[in-house]
């Protein structure tokens, strides 16, 4: 028995580090970064991730005014209503130029950083990282809401196939639709 689950766990997991969404998400969550991969399966995923993001527009802040805070949660100088965007020189004098080698940079500064604990949560660093790492930000915002089962889309599922019956056969698809939206959110 040990042996054939075995060989059924290398037949269906054996590949997924080549899953480029899969190793993706691995690389954006700050707990694994390089660990969640074996040496040659790396390279090609962090490759992937910076072609993604060099083709992110990521629009400059007008006079680097920002409503944010820093990444070490504390407050940055207030003038007027608006904080001051540390990050505004960092951009406009040291950035490069070029989209690609700026993507670059921005996914080494990201894997030099520290590594975050198990059990911290890796949405809460993004959301203090958002200013430091602006185009992995957006990549992280499409690629760390994918939920992790199925078992809410099975529930809807199920619910509908409750509400749809034969004595509510003639039931049309717009009022049922309403009807289990009803459901769900209740």
């Amino acid at each position: 028995m040990c042996r054939v689950l075995k060989q059924e766990l290398n037949r269906r997991f054996s590949n997924i580090e080549s899953n480029e969404l899969l190793a993706q998400c691995v690389l954006l969550d700050p707990r694994f970064k390089r660990k969640g991969f074996t040496s040659e399966k790396f390279q090609p995923a962090k490759v992937a991730v910076e072609k993604k993001i060099a083709g992110f527009n990521i629009p400059a802040d007008k006079d680097g005014i920002v409503e944010e805070t820093t990444n070490n949660n504390r407050k940055p100088e207030k003038r007027g209503e608006y904080f001051i965007d540390l990050w505004k020189d960092f951009r406009e004098n040291v950035e490069p130029e070029n989209a690609y080698a700026a993507a670059i940079s921005e996914v080494d500064a990201y894997l030099k950083d520290k590594y975050l604990a198990p059990q911290e949560d890796p949405l809460k660093y993004w959301a203090v990282n958002k200013l430091r790492f602006p185009r992995l930000y957006k990549l992280v915002e499409r690629r760390l809401c994918i939920p992790a089962t199925s078992v809410p889309c099975e529930r809807i599922f199920s619910k509908t196939g409750n509400c749809l019956t034969d004595k509510r056969s003639r039931l049309g698809h717009k009022k049922l639709s309403e009807i289990i939206f009803l459901n769900v959110n209740w």
